[in-house]
């Protein structure tokens, strides 16, 4: 696969600032995942639980996101690929799932080591970053319904909707 980039900056092929915009997406989706393993007492279990989750939920933006990128607004084109999801090759999302459970891996080990994980989480920046995960999900889920992308879109209803009832089982204390 080779992706030929409109303009800007690379790191390892991919544009600067969609590095940069993935900080945000892996910031979110911690914000979003961590208090839902809070009350597991393994440490092996919480860790995959929360890294695993997070990974997907990650995913599942760029679900959202790509889409738009890519089809819309036309920041790359892949080159010489026939991807199953609006030409997106499948090996796109296995490569952010495993960024991203890397990137969440050492945050979970980082935040495991000091000793910090099941610390009560910060009243003021903690529902401000969960709800920037929604607002950007919905940005996005938005523009794609505007497109007619649809399958994208019902792709960005389903990762609120799914994440908003875990959260809400998650507040009731039943998870």
């Amino acid at each position: 696969m080779i992706i030929i980039q409109i303009s800007g900056s690379y790191f390892f092929n991919v544009p600067f600032t969609i590095g940069t915009a993935w900080l945000m997406v892996i910031a979110t989706t911690h914000a979003l995942v961590s208090p839902w393993f809070s009350h597991v007492k393994s440490s092996v279990v919480k860790g995959f639980g929360y890294v695993l989750t997070a990974s997907l939920f990650a995913v599942a933006i760029d679900l959202v996101i790509d889409p738009v990128a890519f089809e819309v607004k036309t920041y790359w084109e892949w080159d010489g690929t026939d991807g199953f999801y609006y030409g997106i090759p499948f090996s796109n999302f296995v490569g952010w799932f495993i960024v991203a459970f890397v990137l969440h891996s050492f945050i979970y080990v980082f935040f495991h080591l000091a000793r910090v994980w099941d610390k009560q989480v910060h009243a003021y920046w903690w529902p401000r970053t969960v709800a920037l995960f929604y607002m950007i999900v919905f940005m996005f889920t938005f523009l794609c319904a505007v497109n007619g992308l649809w399958l994208a879109t019902v792709s960005g209803v389903v990762t609120m909707v799914v994440a908003r009832l875990i959260t809400n089982r998650f507040n009731r204390g039943h998870l």
